[in-house]
């Protein structure tokens, strides 16, 4: 399998259960900006809150609008090439000048 699909599919397995993995995480609050350690492995942040657990929580806004803006763009790029080739002629090199723009 290949190294890229795993690292997708874990950022989207992430994301999906991010409440549940961040849970396992302490809620103590540690020293503030204490370096990474074997209870904060990442640190803490300027409040004393762990940041793998704020990673883990955000994370679902970037795999969101990753796959939003993919299927977005897909569906549109589709409509556009489906309009283009149905109406031939100027509609077509008009929609052929704005996909070579993009």
């Amino acid at each position: 399998m290949k190294v890229h699909i795993v690292i997708i599919f874990s950022f989207i397995f992430l994301a999906i259960f991010a409440e549940t993995i961040a849970d396992f995480i302490p809620h103590k609050k540690g020293e503030v900006f204490s370096p990474p350690s074997s209870s904060h492995l990442l640190g803490t942040n300027d409040v004393g809150d762990d940041v793998l657990k704020e990673l883990i929580i955000a994370m679902r806004v970037s795999v969101f609008v990753s796959i939003f803006s993919a299927i977005l763009s897909s569906t549109l790029g589709l409509f556009i090439g489906i309009f283009s080739g149905y109406f031939r002629g100027l509609i077509s090199r008009f929609f052929e000048s704005v996909t070579e723009i993009f």
